[in-house]
């Protein structure tokens, strides 16, 4: 029987360590050059990802940017030359995700702006209701409302509007305003005025102070009271509740 003595051992024993330890280091390099081709491709697919969405935002956007034309185009042909090193599963991929985070940037951008305008509608809205001079007030209900001109839902969203069709001054001032559902709902409680009640009136021309001679309801065709008279007065009319054929009118003759 054949004996390996210790120094066919040790041979054997080291001829198979050395084996294995070029294995590790083959396996090693492998998945080092793999790393590194993938950071390759990651590094060609983050730049394909970038100049396309510079492009798009520059081509969308270029007002805003204040950039010429060539450097527009310019974005164009590097984002050409890039995206060939890229598949085109991966690119339509990339492409996708990039109009879609374009799109959300822009909805976000189209709801700040809203929301900016509706804040600086309300500061109007403040402003308008602190410093405006042509004004009404009805002290027995608390009323100090601004006045703007016309009747429209936008200027009754904010303010008692000015039937245009009257005088601002002279004659007699017809004014309405909302009493349910908005915001501004300055004449919710003028039903229950009564005769010798006053209402103070407020131009840029000056002040003038009535005395209620009439509350009623009236039909929503009678625009009779809203007719120009000799003497002063001021009319006030609105809605009257679950009644749409009729409104509130109330009539108040100038203080001497």
């Amino acid at each position: 029987m054949y004996v390996l003595n210790y120094t066919e051992r040790y041979i054997n024993f080291l001829a198979a360590f050395i084996t294995a330890l070029i294995f590790v280091a083959l396996l090693i390099l492998d998945i080092h050059i793999f790393k590194i081709q993938n950071n390759k491709y990651q590094k060609n697919t983050m730049s394909s990802v970038h100049i396309y969405k510079t492009y798009i935002k520059l081509s969308n956007n270029r007002n805003n940017y204040e950039i010429s034309d060539n450097y527009v185009v310019n974005t164009k042909n590097i984002y050409t030359y890039i995206s060939k090193k890229v598949s085109s599963d991966d690119k339509s991929k990339i492409i996708a995700k990039e109009e879609n985070r374009i799109a959300k940037d822009n909805k976000n951008e189209k709801q700040m702006n809203t929301n900016l305008n509706k804040k600086n509608s309300e500061s109007a809205s403040i402003n308008i209701y602190l410093t405006n001079k042509w004004r009404i007030k009805i002290p027995k209900l608390n009323i100090d409302a601004p006045i703007s001109e016309g009747t429209s839902q936008e200027a009754l969203r904010r303010t008692v509007g000015h039937f245009s069709q009257t005088d601002k001054w002279n004659g007699n001032v017809a004014l309405a305003g909302h009493n349910r559902g908005y915001k501004c709902n300055f004449f919710q409680e003028i039903k229950k005025l009564q005769k010798d009640d006053l209402i103070i009136y407020s131009t840029e021309k000056g002040k003038r102070t009535y005395k209620v001679t009439m509350n009623k309801v009236i039909k929503e065709t009678d625009w009779s009271y809203i007719q120009n008279t000799k003497d002063n007065r001021i009319t006030l009319i609105t809605c009257e509740a679950n009644r749409r054929a009729y409104r509130r009118c109330i009539q108040a003759i100038e203080l001497l």
